[in-house]
């Protein structure tokens, strides 16, 4: 079988690199010659005005050097203009969005406004300077016009966003139920277009729209659906499985090529439960494994590192090569650091780059102009001399919060010491900002207390643990995997 797909991969790729030398060092030199975008390289070994971007030359072996983030941070939302040398970031933080902006290629970032109450921000750029906001299963998204913020309600909560590249207020949403809308007044109103699912999932993961036809999109739940017709028909996807409780959290199409899809996937049967990435070569009419989680694969100065993939990775392929994917997974939990992962699929290869001291990189965006120049946006927890400080100080003043295992599955173990008596509350949280859960809400006495946090009705991936005692306020990562 995989003989089979590299060949016909090949094949399709071929059709794509006829007539052009390379599809990575001659297209990128040419691209730098003619300047197709107005972008340049970088001119900056340090990242100026914010902690949570940064950028790679070489694929992640080495960072341009940032500040040290101090306190729990997401981001999500990461994008290339279409505009010369300007991205645009979303950090989340204590509950707040904050939009940034860089027009030097990456160098110098200036915030220009904040968003609150909205969770984690994933950001898709339109035409211009227009960029669209939305958070995970949430009806509230925002549409980004330069520095100018308007506030927008979708009429179902979100789960996918596509804009039309000619036409910044045209847009298409997906909702959990895989029923497609399209607005033609930059999310003003919303008309439903074709039909809703008739097989009535679950809360469905995510809806992608193909990037050079937005009438075919994937849908992905417990099991797998495509529309080549703007939801008007749904077929499912093989071999993702209902019965088998097949979840399918994210899909990928590449830039160039939309028959080539990829795929973050739960498979599941009743004796052999594991995450894994996949690969379409039919635009997503089927799907073949390719990477299983758990397996070894050697970093760059060849030790072991194992492959465990969260429920959302940061995702993207290469903008020459559709066989070429780059995901990250990061071990903060437990001290270990990011494992950014490149896979060629033309010669069937997985290597990787270990980041000693990151915690993790939430989203993937690219230099138009220089593709080798990797942005990403990074995942902060606390920073490991602040845990350091936290501890000796809760050590002295005896108190503090443990969680232990971590990752766990399906409970995780909460040790509460307590140097004086306080009103405790602790809440777990997912990515989104929602809260999931309630372990303790009570007034509790001077010394330890244990509770026990149940995951077994959620899916893998990352929650917070948000302790309050009196007036201070402790967060703690959670990794679920099942």
């Amino acid at each position: 079988m995989k003989s089979k797909i590299l060949l016909n991969l090949i094949l399709v790729l071929g059709l794509i690199t006829i007539g052009a030398a390379s599809i990575n060092a001659a297209d990128e030199a040419t691209s730098a010659a003619t300047e197709t975008h107005g972008w340049t390289f970088p001119d900056c070994d340090r990242v100026k005005g914010t902690k949570v971007v940064t950028f790679t030359t070489d694929e992640g072996l080495t960072l341009a050097e940032t500040s040290i983030q101090r306190r729990p941070v997401y981001t999500e939302g990461l994008v290339a203009l279409n505009l010369p040398n300007t991205l645009l970031a979303s950090r989340w933080m204590d509950e707040e969005a904050v939009l940034m902006l860089s027009e030097d290629a990456g160098c110098q970032w200036n915030r220009i406004g904040s968003i609150t109450g909205c969770g984690s921000l994933k950001l898709v750029a339109g035409p211009g300077d227009t960029v669209y906001a939305w958070t995970r299963k949430r009806p509230e998204f925002y549409r980004i016009e330069g520095k100018d913020v308007i506030s927008l309600t979708a009429p179902e909560p979100i789960i996918g966003l596509a804009v039309n590249p000619q036409s910044a207020l045209n847009l298409r949403i997906g909702d959990p139920d895989c029923q497609l809308y399209e607005s033609q007044d930059g999310g003003v109103t919303f008309a439903p277009i074709g039909d809703a699912a008739t097989w009535s999932p679950p809360s469905s993961f995510t809806v992608e729209f193909s990037p050079s036809n937005w009438d075919r999109a994937l849908c992905g739940s417990i099991g797998a659906w495509r529309t080549t017709d703007a939801g008007q028909n749904w077929a499912e996807v093989p071999p993702f499985d209902k019965t088998d409780v097949d979840a399918v959290q994210c899909f990928v199409y590449s830039k160039t090529n939309d028959q080539i899809v990829w795929a973050r996937a739960n498979l599941e049967t009743l004796t052999d439960p594991f995450a894994e990435i996949l690969v379409s070569e039919d635009g997503g009419a089927s799907f073949t494994l390719l990477i299983k989680e758990n397996i070894m694969v050697p970093d760059q100065n060849g030790e072991l590192r194992k492959l465990a993939l969260p429920s959302y990775p940061a995702m993207a392929t290469h903008p020459n090569n559709p066989g070429l994917l780059y995901f990250a997974c990061g071990g903060n939990h437990d001290d270990y650091g990011t494992n950014f992962f490149r896979y060629e699929i033309m010669e069937d290869n997985l290597s990787l780059i270990h980041i000693d001291g990151l915690d993790d990189i939430n989203s993937i965006a690219f230099n138009p102009d220089y593709p080798s120049v990797m942005y990403f946006g990074l995942e902060e927890s606390l920073e490991k001399l602040d845990e350091a400080k936290t501890a000796a100080a809760n050590m002295a003043e005896g108190s503090g919060v443990r969680v232990a295992p971590n990752p766990f599955n399906p409970t995780a173990n909460i040790a509460l010491s307590l140097a004086q008596p306080a009103r405790v509350k602790i809440d777990v949280y997912n990515l989104t900002g929602q809260k999931v859960g309630t372990v303790v809400d009570a007034n509790l006495s001077v010394g330890e207390h244990a509770y026990r946090w149940d995951g077994s009705d959620f899916a893998s991936g990352i929650y917070l643990l948000r302790v309050q005692a009196g007036s201070d306020v402790q967060t703690r990562k959670l990794v679920l995997l099942k």
